[in-house]
């Protein structure tokens, strides 16, 4: 009786370390959460840059075009200057 009482106690004891041991393991639901919020986070940031890279992207287009634009009507006005220019002149 005494040998199973003093198993008992061993027995106790080793589940008791055990259970601190695993206790100290786990994270807390405070770390937990912010792991969470900081994922959800790194998500929304990310989602952000490539909005704003497809945003620059199509700016860049748009000021390419613009450009085009307005060096065609230079082209075109300085050929009509030109061809006023020659039509005054006879």
């Amino acid at each position: 009786l005494e040998r199973s009482l003093e198993e008992n106690k061993i027995e106790d004891n080793a589940v008791h370390s055990e259970l601190d041991s695993v206790e100290e393991k786990i994270v807390p639901e405070e770390t937990f959460e912010k792991k969470k919020e900081y994922s959800q986070q790194v998500i929304e940031l990310n989602e952000k840059e490539n909005l704003y890279s497809k945003l620059k992207e199509r700016f860049e287009i748009e000021q390419q075009e613009k450009q085009k634009r307005q060096k065609l009507l230079r082209t075109t006005f300085i050929l009509l200057t030109l061809v006023g220019i020659g039509l005054t002149a006879f």
